[in-house]
């Protein structure tokens, strides 16, 4: 009940503004608490606010160095994380652990809160080897001072397996420690406990990305048919069973149950509850179908129209001359994989003097507006995203307009092909049309193995609330 819980703590926040001062600890409090309401309300930009006050007032009260003003540097990383402020939420972080681990000691359960959310903006921030490090090092701790069964241990648990699930090659032992969750949980709280639930459908996820399409659907529907018994319907865990159900349904070509789940679940989000926090739900599965033109068909766009690579971007670019493919859910599938999955072969150029690139549109409606959106794919080559005309994601390529045309800055190999990589996209997907366009490249010149494959766009729920 969320909405009345909110109007209670402006209620209280008044009140101790009245009685105790706007300085006193008490309110410094209840303006920590308002502002986690705030955030899962969906009104972030006032909880940053109110988070950034809540910080200053901190400093100036208690000191730089209190326990209390690190958990407001804590959870205003957070709102930095969730407005698309990622190096600010990151070095925030490194802050809180250096100060945590000084006042608090390198084991204080606090100080392994702050490297699990450090853990995370690494991870986010594509420092892939820093999180691996440390999600090992926190995950060793948390065993040694609380304990196997611990739901913080069973958090940093899970953060280690997304970290595996990151690294090239190491998708089996993310699904092992996802395993060892839900195994610890079903024994902590219970098969029908809603951590459980939503282990089982974070299991399913894995299952679904490493290509073990049938095991992701046998575990899929077992969740489903037990929050479907235990949860209420508005609760996000259900929503986020019915989206990923959808999108596995979807995936092995059972098109009228995943029709079915996807109505079901647009009934659920109208009218908007502006009190829930945004649910997992499928936007682009690995199934759709994409335009999407290749040097091998021709002459490579960029000679023509040095333009090309901006305005191929734009919502209104004509692409009706382009080729129609499908990408491929398949661990080993996708653009450039083999005929086998796409149909297609976008592999060496005709024209070695090319350089090797790839350009793919996909235009997708959405009824209702979405946050915390995350692309994902697989790919061992530089990528650009756009959203709408509006770059989103760069990896592997400089700065720039033209830097698709210079060398990469970090150089993928092939030991990658069977990643799937996490993009976090930062604002709101309003409803309507939109475009999605994606160019594919490797900037050290033509080759034969440009690729990519499990194209999917999700709208996931925040990855971690305020303490």
């Amino acid at each position: 009940r969320r909405v009345e819980a909110l109007k209670m703590k402006e209620e209280v926040l008044a009140l101790r503004r009245k009685v105790l001062g706007a300085e006193h600890p008490e309110t410094l409090r209840a303006m920590a608490s308002l502002a986690i309401s705030y955030d899962a309300a969906g009104r972030r930009d006032e909880a940053l606010k109110m988070r950034e006050e809540v910080l200053a007032l901190s400093r100036k009260v208690l000191g730089a160095e209190h326990p209390e003003t690190l958990r407001a540097m804590n959870n205003l990383a957070g709102s930095y994380d969730d407005d698309g402020r990622r190096d600010e939420a990151l070095k925030m972080r490194e802050e809180v652990l250096a100060l945590r681990r000084k006042v608090l000691g390198a084991e204080h359960p606090s100080t392994l809160g702050a490297m699990n959310n450090l853990t995370i903006s690494y991870r986010d921030g594509g420092r892939r080897d820093e999180a691996l490090k440390m999600g090992e090092e926190v995950l060793a701790l948390y065993r040694k001072v609380l304990g196997v069964e611990h739901p913080d241990t069973l958090k940093a648990i899970e953060n280690l397996a997304f970290s595996y699930s990151d690294a090239a090659g190491r998708m089996d032992e993310a699904i092992k420690l996802h395993e060892e969750v839900l195994m610890l949980k079903r024994k902590a709280l219970g098969a029908e406990h809603p951590d459980t639930l939503g282990t089982m459908t974070d299991l399913a996820s894995f299952y679904f990305s490493a290509g073990r399409l049938p095991e992701a659907i046998e575990l899929q529907e077992r969740s489903l048919a037990l929050k479907r018994r235990v949860l209420p319907k508005t609760h996000p865990y259900f929503a986020a069973a019915l989206g990923n159900m959808a999108g596995f349904y979807a995936a092995a070509d059972r098109l009228d149950e995943a029709k079915k789940l996807r109505e079901e679940l647009a009934a659920l989000r109208s009218p908007v509850d502006a009190s829930a926090p945004p649910v997992a739900l499928v936007l682009i599965a690995p199934t759709s179908e994409w335009k999407w033109l290749h040097p091998t068909d021709g002459v490579d766009p960029q000679a023509g129209d040095p333009d090309f690579h901006t305005t191929f971007f734009a919502p209104d670019y004509d692409d009706s001359g382009w080729k129609t493919g499908t990408d491929s859910a398949h661990p080993n599938g996708g653009f450039g994989y083999g005929r086998d999955f796409s149909g297609q072969d976008i592999g060496t150029p005709l024209n070695p003097d090319h350089r090797h690139s790839a350009y793919f549109r996909h235009r997708f409606t959405t009824e209702k507006p979405h946050a915390h959106l995350e692309l994902r794919c697989q790919r061992d080559d530089a990528l650009i995203v756009y959203l709408d005309g509006k770059e989103v994601v760069r990896d592997n390529l400089p700065a720039g307009p033209d830097s698709y045309r210079l060398s990469a800055t970090q150089p993928q190999g092939p030991e990658n092909d069977g990643v799937i990589h996490r993009f976090p996209i930062a604002g709101t997907l309003n409803p309507g049309v939109h475009t999605l366009a994606i160019s594919v490249h490797n900037p050290e010149g033509p080759s034969s193995d440009l690729r990519i494959g499990g194209i999917t766009l999700v709208e996931v729920e925040s990855m971690e609330d305020g303490e």
